[in-house]
C-alpha cells in the first residue's frame, strides 16, 4: 500500500540528493471540496486518508480550521491573498476575479527567492480567473479533474534540480461532485450489490446531486443540465447559478411526492460512501507525491500544508453541494502543516485555535523569511496560538457567518453586493428569517437554531461580526467582459 511505503520512508535514509537550498521547500495542497469530518485524520470511521494521517501524525493538525467561503473561486482567492473575498473583488459570483493588482502568495514567494509552480485541475481557479499570478510554471490537468493528472506533473517539476527552493501549489477536484472522479478504487467502503445500477448512473451525472433536496430526487423537473439554472461569468465561463438552490428549496413540498423519487436510506448511504471513496482516491495520489519527495531527498526540507477550499453538505441540511449553505459541513476544512521542515516542537501536535485560509499567507511569509503584503490579514500559525478568536466566512448566496470554538452565528437574506447589507445587520432585530445561532459543541450538525434561547451569545457574536464588517473595504473591481467569449456563446444559441 502507498501509505505503508510513506511510513517506511519517514524513518528510512533517502537514497538520492538534490541541490542544497537555504530555505525550506513549500508544498501547498488544496483538496477541493473535502470537509474535515469526513477524513479518518479527523476521526471519521472509514480509513480513507492513510497518507494524510501519517503527515498529520508527524506534523501539526488544526482541529478547527475554516475556509473564507463556501465556493472554490472566492475561497482560493482568500487563500492566495490573505484577504477576505469582499476585499479582493466585487463580491458578485458572476463578476468575481482575482485582480492583477492583488499580491498573491506565489508573487510573494518569488520575491523571497523561490521558483514557483501551479498544478491545478482547472475549474474556477484557472488562469482566466486570475489565479496564475506569480507562478513561473503553470500546468493544468483535465478541467474539474483529479490529482491523477496534477500529481505527476508536480512530481516532474519538483524533482528537477535547482538551487532555488520550490513553492508548489497542487490541486485536485477528487472530492468535488459528481463524486465519481478517476479513482484507483471501486467502492472500497460498501457492498453495493443491493443498490440499483440506476443510482450509479445518476452519480456519474455531473449535476444530479444538485437537484436532490431533503433526500428527494427532483431530476424529473430538470430533464437536461441546461434546465438547471446557469449564469455566465463576465469572462465567458458558464457557471451554475447558486440561486438554483433557493428555487429548489421553494419547490420542495409543493409538488406531488408520488411524481418524484425519495432516496432510500441505502441510496443515501451509497451517495455518502462515494464521497468517502473520493477522499481515499485523493489521498492515494498524494501518497505518490509524498513518496516522490522522500525518494528525491526533498521531504526532510519540505513544509507541506494540506487544506481544502470548502467542504460539502452531504444532505446534512438538505443539499448535496457546498454553495447553498454556510455551516461546518461546507466551511470546516482540513488544515495540516507537515513535512520534514516542521520544527521539532510542533510535531505530533493537535491545536484547538481557529485556523483560517487567510492564515496561509502570513505563515508562508514567515517560513520564507519575508514580510507579508501589508494588506493581508491572518496570522502566522507557526508563531504560536492565534490571537483571533473567530473565523469569518462569506457565502455566495449572501450569507455571512462568524464561528467561535463553541458557536456559529449566521446572517442571510441579502446579496453581498447590497449597499444596505451592513446597515441591515446593524438594525435588524434577531429573527429567524435573517439570523441563526447554533451551539456546535452540543449540536455538531447545526440543526437547532438557539437564537431565542441564548440571546447573550447571539448579541456578542453579532457585535463581533459587525465590527469585522465595518473593517472591510469592499472592492469595486470586476472582471472585464470577454466580448469574444460572449459572441461565441451567442453563436451556440445560449442567448
Amino acid at each position: 500500500m502507498i501509505y505503508a511505503l510513506l511510513a517506511l520512508a519517514l524513518v528510512t535514509p533517502p537514497v538520492a540528493a538534490q541541490a542544497k537550498v537555504t530555505k525550506p521547500h513549500v508544498l501547498l495542497i488544496s483538496i477541493d471540496g473535502l470537509r474535515a469530518d469526513r477524513m479518518h485524520t479527523y476521526g471519521h470511521s472509514q480509513p480513507n486518508t492513510p497518507n494524510i494521517d501519517i503527515v498529520a501524525k508527524h506534523g501539526t493538525r488544526f482541529e478547527l480550521a475554516f475556509s473564507q467561503s463556501n465556493e472554490s473561486l472566492l475561497s482560493h482567492a482568500a487563500m492566495f491573498t490573505g484577504r477576505y473575498p469582499s476585499e479582493i473583488a466585487w463580491p458578485d459570483y458572476r463578476r468575481f476575479v482575482l485582480p492583477p493588482g492583488e499580491t498573491t502568495v506565489a508573487e510573494m514567494m518569488v520575491a523571497a527567492g523561490y521558483r514557483t509552480g501551479s498544478f491545478n485541475a482547472g475549474g474556477h481557479i484557472k488562469p482566466i480567473f486570475g489565479f496564475m499570478q506569480g507562478f513561473q510554471t503553470h500546468a493544468q490537468g483535465a478541467d474539474f479533474g483529479s490529482f491523477q493528472d496534477t500529481v505527476p506533473m508536480a512530481i516532474d517539476w519538483i524533482q528537477k534540480p535547482d538551487e532555488k527552493p520550490f513553492f508548489a501549489f497542487v490541486h485536485g477536484y477528487d472530492c468535488h461532485r459528481p463524486h465519481t472522479q478517476a479513482s484507483v478504487f471501486y467502492h472500497p467502503f460498501q457492498d453495493t450489490v443491493a443498490v440499483s445500477s440506476g443510482m450509479e448512473r445518476k452519480l456519474k451525472s455531473r449535476n444530479w446531486s444538485e437537484v436532490v433536496f431533503n433526500g428527494v430526487d427532483h431530476s424529473k423537473l430538470y430533464p437536461t443540465n441546461q434546465d438547471i439554472g446557469r449564469v455566465w461569468h463576465n469572462n465567458g465561463e458558464q457557471m451554475l447559478d447558486p440561486a438554483h438552490y433557493l428555487k429548489l428549496a421553494a419547490e420542495f413540498g409543493r409538488i406531488d411526492s408520488s411524481k418524484l423519487h425519495t432516496l432510500s436510506q441505502a441510496e443515501l448511504v451509497h451517495l455518502n460512501t462515494h464521497y468517502d471513496a473520493c477522499a481515499l482516491s485523493a489521498d492515494a495520489y498524494l501518497g505518490f507525491l509524498f513518496q516522490a519527495l522522500v525518494t528525491a531527498d526533498l521531504w526532510k526540507n519540505t513544509l507541506v500544508i494540506i487544506t481544502a477550499d470548502h467542504g460539502e453538505d452531504l444532505q446534512d441540511h438538505g443539499y448535496t453541494n457546498h454553495r447553498a449553505v454556510v455551516y461546518d459541513s461546507t466551511t470546516r476544512v482540513p488544515f495540516i502543516i507537515g513535512g520534514g521542515a516542521v520544527p521539532q516542537a510542533q510535531r505530533g501536535t493537535v491545536r484547538q485555535d481557529l485556523a483560517e485560509a487567510i492564515d496561509i499567507v502570513p505563515t508562508l511569509a514567515a517560513i520564507a523569511q519575508i514580510t507579508p503584503p501589508a494588506v493581508s490579514r491572518g496570522e502566522d500559525l507557526m508563531a504560536g496560538p492565534k490571537v483571533g478568536q473567530f473565523a469569518i466566512s462569506q457565502g455566495v448566496l449572501g450569507q455571512r457567518s462568524i464561528r467561535s470554538k463553541t458557536h456559529r452565528l449566521t446572517f442571510s437574506g441579502l446579496s453581498l453586493t447590497d449597499p444596505q447589507y451592513l446597515d441591515t445587520m446593524r438594525r435588524t432585530e434577531f429573527n429567524e428569517k435573517h439570523w441563526a445561532l447554533f451551539s456546535v459543541k452540543d449540536d455538531i450538525n447545526e440543526q437547532i437554531n438557539i437564537l431565542k434561547s441564548d440571546p447573550n451569545t447571539a448579541n456578542m457574536l453579532r457585535a463581533e461580526l459587525i465590527k469585522w464588517a465595518e473593517s472591510l473595504h469592499i472592492s469595486t473591481i470586476q472582471a472585464p467582459k470577454n466580448e469574444a467569449a460572449e459572441r461565441e456563446l451567442q453563436a451556440q444559441g445560449y442567448w
